[in-house]
């Protein structure tokens, strides 16, 4: 640990030549058993609830080794499906809707590797380990009409609905764009969902300003909602060509989703990995 030092009330330290503190470590290998499951974390929930699921989100800290003599790996079983070699905080896409109604629906075991030197040690951090469950639902199905249309205006304000997403206002440092590109990755095998954005004029309120909708071609003419598609596209999202932008520092971004009453949830319109792209152009 380092050297002793003699009493002092004035004056320069005087180093003990002859004592030390020190310590022993022993370092153990982590051996576990030639049973896997001997060397297996289980958890499962404390209480019993009930929800509905299409997906669902295992967290938590994934331990980052230096060594590659320790693997990690996480499997997930919930009700009837099984997942092995689950990343942690990823999405996980079920079989079907799922419902979980008691403490036997869901066990996530966390394996660890035998290790084969004494200088590493496998830790997993309990207390960020959790589970969430997703489902797929919209309140918006009156189609682009009626009561809902109130969200397709420039000047919507905020509304407590399930069906629409507003980013948090990004600001540009140092920076000021002209153009923006908005890419996501949707699943619509009914109804639709279509993209707006707001930007600052450089001075003034950025609440007080509307929104603009965004654009994708389909087939070389600009459409605000793209067409209906049963499998994941990634969707291109801009100004419409007769529009120029003003510069801008701050952006927000909104997607409204539409879904047909009387629809299966399995139709429920889907978007994820959004990504917002702005731009300067000369």
């Amino acid at each position: 640990m380092g050297s002793l030092f003699f009493p002092l009330n004035n004056g320069s330290r005087v180093e003990k030549t002859d004592e030390l503190v020190a310590m022993t470590i022993n370092r153990c290998k982590f051996d576990g058993d030639t049973n896997e499951s001997d060397r297996t974390i289980t958890f499962e929930p404390s209480a019993g609830s009930s929800a509905d699921a299409h997906l669902l989100v295992v967290t938590g800290n994934e331990p980052i080794f230096s060594s590659n003599t320790i693997n990690f790996t996480t499997d997930v079983e919930f009700i009837e499906d099984s997942f092995s070699g689950v990343e942690l905080n990823k999405s996980i896409v079920l079989n079907s809707k799922k419902d979980s109604s008691d403490t036997e629906s869901l066990n996530v075991k966390m394996k660890l590797s035998r290790t084969t030197g004494d200088k590493i040690s496998p830790v997993i951090d309990n207390q960020r380990v959790s589970a969430l469950y997703v489902k797929r639902c919209s309140n918006y199905s009156g189609g682009l009409s009626g009561g809902a249309l109130g969200e397709l205006q420039p000047t919507s304000a905020a509304a407590g609905t399930i069906s629409r997403y507003v980013s948090k206002i990004v600001q540009l440092d140092n920076s000021v764009a002209n153009h923006i590109r908005v890419f996501a990755d949707a699943r619509i095998p009914s109804g639709s969902f279509q993209v707006f954005v707001k930007t600052d004029d450089l001075e003034g309120d950025f609440d007080e300003n509307n929104w603009k909708q965004l654009y994708t071609d389909a087939n070389g003419t600009e459409e605000a909602v793209p067409n209906q598609n049963s499998n994941v596209v990634t969707y291109e999202f801009k100004p419409h060509s007769t529009y120029s932008m003003p510069p801008f520092s701050r952006y927000q971004v909104k997607i409204v989703l539409e879904t047909p009453s009387g629809e299966s949830d399995l139709n429920v319109t889907e978007v994820k990995d959004l990504r917002v792209v702005p731009i300067k152009k000369a």
